[in-house]
């Protein structure tokens, strides 16, 4: 019941990041398993579970300690845990070898990326990544935002249940783990892409602590039927303003507004993290052996940016002027 009522909100764009959640469920279903019957075939399935994991996102990499706890020191569980790791990483160890560890020096830049220039950035950011963690937490609710106090007090909740109830403290160190790594992380977050998976984490946490009470259980799954319903109108209504469709209509606008040339000359204003998903949109549509427009440019950007004038076309949440 808490994973319809999470993710009924959460799985609405098809992306990395929403493979998160499936694949903790399938996590925390096998590691479960072991707990009540320690095999081999159940360790080495964890293993692959986790491992494929972490080729869709890298924050699964927080599962690391419950990973660990689950191992045992047996030679053959070392070998099969072994194979385990490998059989997902298998294509990227191939590919870094025949190109120069392409995607290994890329990580590393990733995990070694800092603001350590600017010395207005704290080393230790822990209320921004708080702050970041919070959306996450409601997606079911997104009027709720940023709002950090009730973030508090829903790991405050789970941080009492788990004191009593050890066998659910991975579910809480999930979180906290999350929360705080990324305090040291100086780089800009985005709170779906970095603490997606804390948030699932603590909601069902959350939710197995109500479920101790009948009367809350009954809530709960009222309060789940109202935010199916409400996602679901909001699915088949609803068009996502930053969405392939305006993405296309805008690139085919200005193909037709081209003719009779075939190239587009383009410029634009993004911010950092806006204006993602054109490039391959207008590669499939644009001749690339055409010629591109002697007099003609076209600005694109959101609707309130500087260059647009009188030839502003809207496409829901960009906007393109013609400029000569």
């Amino acid at each position: 019941c808490a994973a319809i009522f999470w993710l009924s909100g959460a799985n609405r764009s098809s992306w990395n990041v929403s493979f998160v959640p499936l694949f903790f469920l399938v996590f925390i279903y096998i590691y479960e398993k072991l707990r009540r019957k320690k095999t081999l075939l159940l360790l080495f399935l964890l293993t692959l579970a986790w491992s494929f994991s972490l080729n869709f996102h890298p924050q699964m990499v927080f599962l690391l300690p419950v990973w660990i706890c689950a191992l045992d020191r047996r030679l053959k569980s070392a070998v099969l845990v072994l194979i385990a790791l490998l059989i997902p990483f298998s294509p990227l160890i191939v590919f870094d070898l025949r190109h120069d560890f392409l995607d290994t020096r890329a990580v590393i830049n990733f995990l070694t990326a800092s603001s350590a220039n600017n010395a207005a950035i704290s080393p230790f950011r822990l209320g921004y990544s708080l702050a970041q963690f919070s959306p996450p937490v409601f997606l079911p609710l997104p009027a709720l935002g940023h709002y950090v106090p009730f973030s508090l007090l829903l790991l405050v909740i789970g941080c009492l249940f788990v004191a009593r109830n050890r066998r659910y403290l991975y579910f809480f160190l999930v979180p906290l783990i999350s929360i705080l790594l990324l305090s040291f992380y100086r780089q800009k977050t985005w709170p779906e892409y970095y603490h997606f998976l804390g948030g699932f984490s603590l909601m069902l946490l959350i939710f197995i602590t109500a479920s101790r009470n009948r009367y809350l259980k009954v809530v709960i799954l009222l309060l789940s039927l109202v935010v199916i319903w409400e996602n679901y109108r909001s699915l088949v209504s609803y068009t996502n303003p930053v969405s392939y469709h305006y993405k296309r209509a805008a690139i085919l606008y200005m193909l037709e507004q081209n003719q009779p040339y075939e190239r587009l000359n383009i410029v634009n204003d993004f911010r950092l993290g806006e204006g993602l998903g054109f490039s391959p949109i207008r590669e499939y549509y644009e001749k690339p052996t055409g010629l591109y427009h002697p007099q003609l440019k076209f600005y694109i950007s959101t609707s309130d940016g500087v260059g647009h004038n009188q030839t502003r076309n809207d496409f829901g949440y960009y906007s393109v002027s013609k400029v000569y």
